[in-house]
């Protein structure tokens, strides 16, 4: 299956989305080489029953790299390419899987949305982490997903997504603030059900998508305590003043989003499959 560009998703980062500041503020709070919750265990979720070990990874919205040395460091994937449309975080990403001494299993490339510019049928499995909120038109880059994938393959993903029906009004409140607030990207979150019929439409199968949300309620509250106690000076350092209250006040709406239902950090998964 394949996609136009004109298909893909019109929202473009910058070249630069994230500064140092972001980042070293996220990672205090996410963990190092990690710019979403839930660190090495997060990976360890999306990855339940799936076995990647000799297997050929994407990793999309590979950020600053975490989730990529995760997935051969503890995981034994074989290689990884991970894509980003962040040149910042790709030039991270690289220094850190050469610290990390992976750089003969694990490379990085910077990507503009659109088609992606990967072969067809080239790789085992397709991994990604809270990087698909990020983009607009989900259906565009999941046939990509499917189109990269060798028979068999497997898409595993944490997404942040929306409880089914209308978005609320408290929830509609939320990503507006975050558009203007804590976070250097727009949101656009789709609904558990629009997850699942989509990645059904598109040709996938043995379709699972499970609500994070009563995990990330206590992990939540767990973030904003760190950022409201032992992290406060060094966000106010990174960030000054404004920019850590703001990053607070981000936290306690989350909160309200998160014990409303209407939130739901995610886990998907949905295998391409065998033969056509």
């Amino acid at each position: 299956m394949s996609t136009t560009t004109s298909d893909m998703d019109p929202h473009e980062a910058s070249p630069e989305a994230y500064s140092e500041a972001d980042v070293e503020s996220l990672q205090l709070v996410w963990g190092q080489g990690f710019l979403s919750p839930g660190g090495p265990e997060a990976v360890a979720r999306i990855l339940e029953g799936v076995n990647i070990d000799g297997q050929e990874v994407l990793d999309l919205g590979s950020g600053i790299g975490g989730p990529s040395i995760e997935l051969v460091k503890t995981f034994k994937a074989k290689r990884v390419l991970g894509i980003d449309v962040d040149q910042g975080n790709v030039n991270r990403a690289e220094q850190a899987v050469v610290a990390a001494s992976l750089d003969n299993h694990i490379s990085f490339r910077l990507v503009q949305p659109g088609v992606l510019p990967l072969e067809d049928m080239s790789f085992d499995i397709v991994f990604s982490k809270d990087a698909l909120v990020e983009v607009r038109e989900k259906n565009a880059l999941f046939a990509e997903a499917f189109r990269v994938l060798r028979p068999g393959g497997w898409f595993v993903v944490s997404d942040w997504l929306r409880a089914d029906g209308p978005i609320s009004a408290s929830l509609q409140r939320w990503v507006e603030f975050t558009a203007s607030g804590d976070s250097p990207l727009s949101f656009y979150l789709a609904s558990l059900s629009e997850t699942a019929e989509s990645l059904k439409t598109l040709g996938f199968v043995n379709i699972e998508v499970k609500n994070q949300n009563a995990w990330y309620r206590e992990e939540a509250r767990r973030e904003l305590a760190l950022k409201t106690g032992e992290f406060w000076p060094q966000i106010v350092a990174l960030r000054g003043e404004q920019g850590a209250n703001a990053s607070v006040q981000f936290h306690r709406a989350m909160i309200e989003v998160l014990d409303s239902g209407d939130f739901c950090p995610s886990n998907f998964r949905a295998q391409k499959p065998k033969s056509s």
